[in-house]
């Protein structure tokens, strides 16, 4: 059990909630432009997209059972978007996240093996 000493004080636990904040914004506004390329969005419809992305990664990783949340989050996401986009361009931006998802981590992977060797 940590010790009160052991965590951050509270402006610095208020400053990673606002980074966190600016981070599925900017997910969420990535996943829209991945939904763009296969469904017109309105403007008015960005935040509920955005909100979806959020929604969805949430109920992937509070499925215990499957790893990072495989299939949960593209179902959800394809459920909370097929009624304004259709369920073949819902599906489809999700697969698409996915995909982006497991390359951003391969490559970060790849870095770190490459350039993440230890100094000891």
């Amino acid at each position: 059990i940590l010790s009160g000493d052991a965590l951050p004080p509270f402006s610095g636990m208020l400053l990673l909630v606002a980074r966190y904040c600016i981070v599925w914004i900017l997910q969420g506004i990535g996943f829209a432009c991945a939904l763009k390329a296969l469904a017109p969005i309105p403007f008015n419809s960005i935040l509920p997209v955005i909100g979806g992305n959020a929604l969805a990664w949430l109920a992937g990783f509070l499925v215990l059972v499957t790893p990072a949340g495989l299939g949960v989050r593209e179902i959800m996401l394809t459920r909370i978007l097929k009624s304004g986009f259709g369920s073949g361009p819902a599906a489809m931006a999700a697969v698409i996240a996915r995909l982006f998802i497991v390359c951003s981590e391969l490559l970060g992977s790849a870095v770190l093996l490459i350039f993440g060797h230890s100094r000891r």
